[in-house]
């Protein structure tokens, strides 16, 4: 396990056995336990700016998802939801976290939701990011599905540059990618198998398997706030739709924000998460 202190707060990173699979997670704070899942294609390296200013009053967690970052990834997996879900519900047993608060974002989405609702009594609150939950996807949406299948463009969307356009598309402020970010997001599929894997990750997810989400999240008894930026052309309308469906739900939309809210307004966001957290 690496640990380093950052202004007083200890922030560790480790590996822990799941179903056979090193899971990487990075871990700081004390307190009640806030979980952080990611989007495609990223990692825990997503929420580097967010870690810090929630773990002053919790205990944060943040995996990279099996296919991730540093987490294993073997080509052989089937990556579906009901396979993510499983691996997060065993990753959660092994790191001993009982209850949580629960943030989610775009993959990390439908893989949270579908466990937080297959595990209502484990979940505290929720926190809904620009993600997709609905079967009937956008054009758009069924654009980027219809991308991993095409073997031409599948491997240019997982090649350096294809994840260097992905991440420059995903903010409103492109200065935010720098190269050193950019290499940050590109470093875990760095050969031909792993950059399989990244696409696997995508190309398994069956979108009938949302249903599961919409027939049961406007049920779900606990806080829910949703937040979300205006400027992403992929998710925003959806997020919309999913306030709209969530009536009791507490929304803010972010202007001028992108897909990578965690990227675009770091501070902004971890006010709202946390002033939402510790009501």
């Amino acid at each position: 396990m690496n640990t380093m202190m950052n202004k007083n707060l200890l922030i560790s990173s480790g590996d822990i056995k799941v179903d056979g699979l090193s899971i990487h997670y990075v871990r700081a704070g004390k307190g009640e336990p806030v979980l952080l899942l990611h989007d495609w294609p990223t990692s825990s390296y997503l929420w580097r700016n967010i870690i810090e200013p929630l773990a002053r009053t919790r205990l944060v967690i943040a995996p990279d998802l099996p296919g991730f970052g540093s987490s294993d990834k073997p080509p052989e997996a089937p990556y579906s939801l009901d396979y993510q879900v499983k691996m997060l519900d065993d990753f959660l047993r092994n790191m001993n976290v009982g209850r949580i608060d629960l943030v989610v974002h775009d993959l990390g989405g439908p893989i949270g939701l579908l466990w937080a609702l297959r595990n209502p009594s484990k979940v505290n609150r929720l926190v809904i990011l620009n993600t997709f939950v609905h079967p009937q996807l956008s054009f758009l949406e069924k654009l980027v599905f219809l991308t991993v299948k095409i073997p031409v463009i599948r491997d240019w969307v997982a090649s350096p540059a294809g994840i260097s356009v992905t991440m420059k598309w995903g903010v409103e402020n492109k200065k935010k990618m720098t190269s050193e970010v950019i290499s940050a997001y590109q470093a875990p599929f760095t050969t031909p198998r792993t950059r399989q894997v990244l696409i696997k990750t995508l190309a398994a997810i069956d979108v009938n398997e949302l249903e599961e989400i919409m027939q049961k999240l406007p049920e779900m008894d606990v806080p829910i706030r949703i937040i979300f930026g205006e400027k992403d052309m992929l998710l925003a309308k959806e997020m919309r739709r999913l306030a709209g469906e969530l009536p009791k739900a507490q929304v803010t939309s972010i202007p001028d924000c992108g897909h990578f809210l965690q990227e675009d307004i770091p501070g902004r966001l971890s006010e709202l998460i946390s002033e939402f957290l510790n009501k």
